[in-house]
Protein backbone atom coordinates (compact mmCIF):
# COMPACT_ATOMS: atom_id res chain seq x y z
CA UNK A 1 0.00 0.00 0.00
CA UNK A 2 1.02 3.61 -0.76
CA UNK A 3 0.34 6.78 0.41
CA UNK A 4 0.39 10.07 -1.61
CA UNK A 5 -0.80 13.52 -1.55
CA UNK A 6 -4.12 14.76 -2.69
CA UNK A 7 -5.06 17.52 -4.31
CA UNK A 8 -7.89 19.15 -6.79
CA UNK A 9 -6.84 17.02 -10.06
CA UNK A 10 -6.81 14.25 -8.32
CA UNK A 11 -9.28 13.55 -5.76
CA UNK A 12 -11.89 12.53 -8.09
CA UNK A 13 -11.25 8.52 -7.32
CA UNK A 14 -10.89 9.82 -3.34
CA UNK A 15 -13.91 11.85 -2.87
CA UNK A 16 -16.39 8.68 -1.62
CA UNK A 17 -14.06 8.02 0.99
CA UNK A 18 -13.24 11.65 2.77
CA UNK A 19 -15.70 13.36 4.78
CA UNK A 20 -17.49 15.94 2.76
CA UNK A 21 -16.26 19.16 4.77
CA UNK A 22 -12.77 17.51 3.94
CA UNK A 23 -13.26 17.43 0.08
CA UNK A 24 -15.67 20.87 0.57
CA UNK A 25 -11.99 22.38 1.96
CA UNK A 26 -9.55 20.92 -1.15
CA UNK A 27 -12.45 22.18 -3.37
CA UNK A 28 -11.91 25.60 -2.40
CA UNK A 29 -8.62 25.70 -2.19
CA UNK A 30 -7.71 25.41 1.26
CA UNK A 31 -4.15 24.37 2.75
CA UNK A 32 -5.71 20.98 4.50
CA UNK A 33 -3.47 18.18 4.19
CA UNK A 34 -5.35 15.35 2.11
CA UNK A 35 -3.75 12.09 2.03
CA UNK A 36 -5.13 9.32 -0.78
CA UNK A 37 -4.12 5.78 0.05
CA UNK A 38 -3.86 2.93 -3.03
CA UNK A 39 -3.09 -0.43 -3.26
CA UNK A 40 -1.79 -0.93 -7.04
CA UNK A 41 -4.37 1.49 -9.13
CA UNK A 42 -7.07 1.05 -6.23
CA UNK A 43 -8.10 3.91 -4.27
CA UNK A 44 -9.07 2.18 -0.64
CA UNK A 45 -8.65 5.00 1.76
CA UNK A 46 -8.30 8.76 2.58
CA UNK A 47 -7.58 10.88 5.15
CA UNK A 48 -7.68 14.43 6.08
CA UNK A 49 -6.66 16.84 8.66
CA UNK A 50 -6.90 20.56 9.83
CA UNK A 51 -3.90 22.24 11.71
CA UNK A 52 -5.54 24.66 14.09
CA UNK A 53 -3.11 26.55 16.73
CA UNK A 54 -0.70 23.98 17.36
CA UNK A 55 -2.60 20.93 16.65
CA UNK A 56 -3.47 18.53 14.23
CA UNK A 57 -7.05 17.75 14.44
CA UNK A 58 -7.54 14.54 12.51
CA UNK A 59 -11.15 14.58 11.05
CA UNK A 60 -11.52 11.99 8.51
CA UNK A 61 -9.95 8.70 8.12
CA UNK A 62 -11.39 6.00 6.36
CA UNK A 63 -10.13 2.44 4.70
CA UNK A 64 -12.53 0.56 2.32
CA UNK A 65 -13.28 -2.51 4.04
CA UNK A 66 -11.93 -5.53 1.87
CA UNK A 67 -8.63 -3.60 2.63
CA UNK A 68 -8.31 -3.23 5.95
CA UNK A 69 -6.44 -5.16 8.97
CA UNK A 70 -3.27 -4.27 6.44
CA UNK A 71 -1.62 -1.38 8.25
CA UNK A 72 -3.58 1.44 5.99
CA UNK A 73 -5.21 3.08 8.29
CA UNK A 74 -1.63 3.24 10.44
CA UNK A 75 0.36 4.55 7.24
CA UNK A 76 -2.22 7.11 6.49
CA UNK A 77 -2.45 8.61 10.18
CA UNK A 78 1.51 8.28 10.75
CA UNK A 79 2.28 10.18 7.33
CA UNK A 80 -0.15 13.33 8.71
CA UNK A 81 1.68 12.95 11.92
CA UNK A 82 5.05 13.16 10.07
CA UNK A 83 3.68 15.88 7.80
CA UNK A 84 2.55 17.99 11.13
CA UNK A 85 6.42 17.12 12.92
CA UNK A 86 7.72 21.34 13.52
CA UNK A 87 3.93 22.32 12.72
CA UNK A 88 2.02 20.99 15.81
CA UNK A 89 2.81 19.47 19.40
CA UNK A 90 -0.68 17.42 19.58
CA UNK A 91 -2.98 15.47 17.32
CA UNK A 92 -6.62 14.98 18.26
CA UNK A 93 -8.58 12.46 16.45
CA UNK A 94 -12.26 12.83 16.92
CA UNK A 95 -15.38 11.36 15.78
CA UNK A 96 -18.92 10.42 16.34
CA UNK A 97 -19.58 6.66 16.94
CA UNK A 98 -22.71 6.07 14.96
CA UNK A 99 -21.86 2.69 13.16
CA UNK A 100 -20.57 -0.70 14.01
CA UNK A 101 -17.05 0.28 12.45
CA UNK A 102 -16.26 2.82 15.13
CA UNK A 103 -16.29 -0.02 17.61
CA UNK A 104 -12.61 -0.96 15.84
CA UNK A 105 -10.98 2.59 16.64
CA UNK A 106 -10.09 2.76 20.34
CA UNK A 107 -8.15 0.02 20.21
CA UNK A 108 -6.79 0.82 16.92
CA UNK A 109 -6.03 4.50 18.12
CA UNK A 110 -4.25 3.28 21.79
CA UNK A 111 -2.19 0.84 19.79
CA UNK A 112 -0.66 4.38 18.04
CA UNK A 113 -0.35 5.74 21.41
CA UNK A 114 -3.57 7.87 21.64
CA UNK A 115 -5.34 8.43 24.99
CA UNK A 116 -9.24 9.31 25.04
CA UNK A 117 -9.88 12.40 26.91
CA UNK A 118 -13.39 13.27 26.34
CA UNK A 119 -14.86 16.29 27.99
CA UNK A 120 -18.38 17.38 28.70
CA UNK A 121 -18.81 19.20 25.03
CA UNK A 122 -19.90 15.90 23.65
CA UNK A 123 -22.88 14.27 21.25
CA UNK A 124 -25.55 12.17 23.57
CA UNK A 125 -27.60 9.58 21.66
CA UNK A 126 -30.93 7.76 22.97
CA UNK A 127 -34.10 6.51 21.43
CA UNK A 128 -37.25 8.06 21.57
CA UNK A 129 -38.52 5.30 22.84
CA UNK A 130 -36.59 5.91 25.70
CA UNK A 131 -37.20 9.36 26.33
CA UNK A 132 -40.58 8.32 28.29
CA UNK A 133 -38.51 7.05 30.93
CA UNK A 134 -36.97 10.34 31.78
CA UNK A 135 -38.34 11.20 35.13
CA UNK A 136 -38.57 15.05 33.08
CA UNK A 137 -40.82 13.51 30.39
CA UNK A 138 -42.65 10.87 32.31
CA UNK A 139 -46.71 11.61 32.41
CA UNK A 140 -46.70 14.09 30.25
CA UNK A 141 -50.03 13.13 28.79
CA UNK A 142 -50.91 16.93 26.73
CA UNK A 143 -49.07 19.21 24.81
CA UNK A 144 -48.70 22.16 27.11
CA UNK A 145 -49.91 25.69 26.20
CA UNK A 146 -47.48 28.59 25.03
CA UNK A 147 -45.27 26.88 22.34
CA UNK A 148 -45.91 26.77 18.46
CA UNK A 149 -44.43 24.40 16.19
CA UNK A 150 -42.51 25.77 13.29
CA UNK A 151 -45.05 24.95 10.78
CA UNK A 152 -47.52 27.17 11.92
CA UNK A 153 -45.07 30.06 11.81
CA UNK A 154 -44.46 32.89 8.74
CA UNK A 155 -41.08 31.85 7.23
CA UNK A 156 -40.12 35.34 7.39
CA UNK A 157 -40.61 35.15 11.25
CA UNK A 158 -38.26 32.18 11.99
CA UNK A 159 -35.90 34.15 9.18
CA UNK A 160 -35.29 36.93 11.57
CA UNK A 161 -34.95 34.36 14.85
CA UNK A 162 -31.99 33.05 12.82
CA UNK A 163 -30.59 36.32 12.10
CA UNK A 164 -31.22 37.54 15.19
CA UNK A 165 -28.87 34.59 17.21
CA UNK A 166 -26.78 34.39 14.71
CA UNK A 167 -26.13 38.09 15.48
CA UNK A 168 -25.84 37.32 18.66
CA UNK A 169 -22.87 34.92 17.89
CA UNK A 170 -25.44 31.78 19.14
CA UNK A 171 -25.11 30.12 15.51
CA UNK A 172 -25.26 26.22 16.41
CA UNK A 173 -26.68 25.17 13.04
CA UNK A 174 -25.04 25.25 9.49
CA UNK A 175 -27.93 26.06 8.14
CA UNK A 176 -31.16 28.04 8.59
CA UNK A 177 -34.59 27.52 10.77
CA UNK A 178 -36.34 27.52 7.64
CA UNK A 179 -34.07 24.72 5.89
CA UNK A 180 -35.48 21.66 4.70
CA UNK A 181 -33.59 19.52 7.07
CA UNK A 182 -35.21 21.21 10.43
CA UNK A 183 -38.31 19.29 10.88
CA UNK A 184 -40.59 21.92 10.89
CA UNK A 185 -43.34 19.97 12.66
CA UNK A 186 -41.53 19.00 16.12
CA UNK A 187 -39.33 22.08 16.32
CA UNK A 188 -41.03 24.66 18.39
CA UNK A 189 -40.62 28.24 19.91
CA UNK A 190 -41.87 30.50 22.23
CA UNK A 191 -43.41 34.03 21.17
CA UNK A 192 -43.26 37.35 22.35
CA UNK A 193 -46.02 39.76 20.61
CA UNK A 194 -44.91 38.64 16.99
CA UNK A 195 -41.30 37.50 17.52
CA UNK A 196 -39.59 34.62 18.56
CA UNK A 197 -38.39 34.53 22.09
CA UNK A 198 -37.08 30.85 22.20
CA UNK A 199 -36.72 27.96 20.29
CA UNK A 200 -35.79 24.31 20.18
CA UNK A 201 -35.06 23.38 16.49
CA UNK A 202 -34.72 19.36 15.38
CA UNK A 203 -33.17 18.50 12.17
CA UNK A 204 -32.98 14.89 10.27
CA UNK A 205 -29.51 14.72 8.95
CA UNK A 206 -30.05 10.92 8.08
CA UNK A 207 -33.32 8.22 7.80
CA UNK A 208 -34.03 6.87 11.58
CA UNK A 209 -32.04 9.68 13.30
CA UNK A 210 -33.42 12.85 14.78
CA UNK A 211 -31.18 15.90 16.24
CA UNK A 212 -32.08 18.64 18.71
CA UNK A 213 -29.70 20.60 16.87
CA UNK A 214 -30.63 24.56 18.33
CA UNK A 215 -31.83 25.38 21.78
CA UNK A 216 -32.34 29.16 22.72
CA UNK A 217 -33.72 29.80 25.58
CA UNK A 218 -34.72 33.83 26.30
CA UNK A 219 -36.29 33.15 29.90
CA UNK A 220 -35.76 30.50 31.63
CA UNK A 221 -39.04 29.40 32.11
CA UNK A 222 -39.07 28.82 28.58
CA UNK A 223 -37.25 25.75 28.44
CA UNK A 224 -38.74 23.45 30.24
CA UNK A 225 -41.70 24.17 27.96
CA UNK A 226 -40.27 24.01 24.60
CA UNK A 227 -38.63 20.48 25.57
CA UNK A 228 -42.13 19.40 26.68
CA UNK A 229 -43.53 20.90 23.86
CA UNK A 230 -41.25 19.42 21.42
CA UNK A 231 -41.69 15.73 23.37
CA UNK A 232 -45.04 15.45 22.38
CA UNK A 233 -44.74 16.03 18.71
CA UNK A 234 -41.45 14.06 18.46
CA UNK A 235 -43.35 11.29 20.26
CA UNK A 236 -45.68 11.75 17.54
CA UNK A 237 -44.14 11.81 14.63
CA UNK A 238 -40.93 9.48 14.87
CA UNK A 239 -41.12 5.63 15.94
CA UNK A 240 -39.53 4.58 19.41
CA UNK A 241 -36.50 3.36 17.50
CA UNK A 242 -35.68 6.90 15.81
CA UNK A 243 -32.18 8.03 17.16
CA UNK A 244 -32.11 11.11 19.41
CA UNK A 245 -28.72 12.86 19.52
CA UNK A 246 -28.29 16.07 21.70
CA UNK A 247 -25.21 17.88 21.89
CA UNK A 248 -23.64 19.63 24.96
CA UNK A 249 -21.88 22.48 24.05
CA UNK A 250 -20.64 23.53 27.72
CA UNK A 251 -20.31 22.00 30.77
CA UNK A 252 -23.50 23.73 31.85
CA UNK A 253 -25.43 22.10 29.17
CA UNK A 254 -23.67 18.68 29.55
CA UNK A 255 -25.00 18.75 33.09
CA UNK A 256 -28.56 19.60 31.77
CA UNK A 257 -28.67 16.47 29.66
CA UNK A 258 -27.51 14.46 32.43
CA UNK A 259 -30.24 15.72 34.28
CA UNK A 260 -33.05 15.14 31.92
CA UNK A 261 -31.64 12.44 30.15
CA UNK A 262 -29.92 10.09 32.35
CA UNK A 263 -30.80 7.15 29.83
CA UNK A 264 -29.11 8.98 27.07
CA UNK A 265 -25.09 7.84 26.20
CA UNK A 266 -21.61 9.58 24.96
CA UNK A 267 -21.38 8.78 21.17
CA UNK A 268 -18.87 11.42 20.21
CA UNK A 269 -14.91 11.01 21.05
CA UNK A 270 -11.79 12.08 21.04
CA UNK A 271 -8.03 10.79 21.20
CA UNK A 272 -5.04 12.74 21.91
CA UNK A 273 -1.65 12.17 21.98
CA UNK A 274 1.92 14.19 21.39
CA UNK A 275 3.96 14.69 18.18
CA UNK A 276 7.43 14.32 18.74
Amino acid sequence: MQVGWLDQQNLGAFRSLLLPEAAAALDAGEPVPVLGLTEGEVACGAAAAWLRGGTLDVRSLYVSPDYRRQGGGRLLLEALLKLAGGQAETANVSYTSTHPDHETLPPFLAALGFVQQDGPENIYSLTVGRLAQSRFFSGVAATPGGAVCFADLPRGVLSAAYRAAVAKGGDYLPYSLTDPRVDARVSVAVMEHHDIRSFAAFAVPEAGRLDLAWVQSGRPQDMPLLLHAAYQRVRKHYPPETVLTVQAINPASAALVAALLPQARPISHTYVRAIP
